[in-house]
């Protein structure tokens, strides 16, 4: 996992070959105002899933884990915990890994908690649970489905 701000992002660019391409649709003037939805940024290899939900309980969390994507999670607006646990430590699944969906649930409780900003992203990989979208209020934000 990786946390940080976005003035920073060009650090991680060296990651992958499409993390430059996340990280500069995220300057765009208008992403505070752009529709929800789903957006291709480089076909199905980089995705940018624009979301505006309210926020939900520590005890509603769910962790989840992915195999074929790295998430990056952006902060546009509102204030987001994040659960956080090793994809090896996760052994209570909640809902199996679908290969359609490319993701499982889990159950276990995360081990670490971290609190978003606007203008911060986190970055999971597949050996990171996360458990999204904790918060009071309306969290703004934009996912990005990066194929490994």
């Amino acid at each position: 996992m990786i946390l940080d701000s976005l003035s920073n992002a060009n650090r991680y660019n060296s990651l992958h070959p499409l993390f430059g391409r996340a990280f500069e649709f995220l300057l765009a003037p208008d992403l505070a105002t752009t529709a929800p939805g789903r957006i291709e940024i480089a076909g199905p290899d980089l995705v940018a899933i624009i979301s505006s939900q309210q926020g939900k309980w520590h005890s509603e969390a769910r962790l989840e884990t992915h195999r074929k994507f790295i998430d990056i999670h952006y902060l546009i607006a509102g204030k987001e915990t994040m659960g956080w646990r090793a994809a090896s430590e996760c052994r209570e699944t909640e809902i199996e890994y679908s290969a359609e969906k490319d993701i499982a649930f889990f159950t276990d409780e995360p081990s670490l908690w971290i609190t978003m900003h606007p203008g911060t992203f986190a970055v999971f990989f597949p050996w990171d649970g996360h458990a999204p979208l904790v918060g009071s209020g309306n969290i703004h934000k934009v996912v990005f489905k990066v194929a490994l």
